[in-house]
């Protein structure tokens, strides 16, 4: 820290620190007020999927196909938790083959 210009840390200090903090909190307040707080929290979850993306055309990052996969896991996990696609759980019975 000491090598770079204060002008730099004080810069990304209030950009990232105050101005990034201030806008995601007013936002996430705003999100549960409108969808309610189960699925605010649940669409949260893209956050790591969204930052990924846009590090791909931003920064030009090459995504795997283990991390793409990750992603759409997220994604679909994210999805179920809030409700809007239905997923049928299943059970497991690890004695069902004894039983029959």
């Amino acid at each position: 820290m000491t090598a770079v210009p204060a002008s730099n840390v004080i810069f990304h200090f209030l950009i990232q620190g105050i101005a990034a903090g201030i806008v995601a909190n007013f936002s996430y307040g705003y999100a549960i007020s409108r969808l309610g707080a189960e699925v605010s929290a649940a669409l949260g979850s893209f956050t790591p999927v969204i930052a990924a993306l846009i590090a791909v055309v931003v920064f030009d990052e090459s995504l795997t196909l283990i991390t793409s996969l990750a992603m759409g896991l997220i994604v679909l996990g994210a999805l179920s938790a809030c409700e809007l696609i239905k997923l049928k759980p299943m059970v497991l019975h690890p004695l069902a083959k004894l039983r029959n």
